[in-house]
């Protein structure tokens, strides 16, 4: 399957999509570590108690 793009206009909507969608990707996956962290955190308290 090959894309094919007609004007460089939709080359550039692409291109800010991709760097739209990875920065959100990492910011997500930033959250989701903090979280998984915070709760590692909380079930050595509990454990440590």
């Amino acid at each position: 399957m090959r894309l094919t793009y007609p004007s460089p206009v939709y080359r550039g909507i692409f291109a800010t999509f991709l760097a739209g969608s990875r920065q959100v990707s990492v910011k997500v996956l930033k959250q989701h570590q903090e979280r998984r962290l915070q709760q590692f955190l909380l079930k050595r308290q509990i454990l440590m108690v």
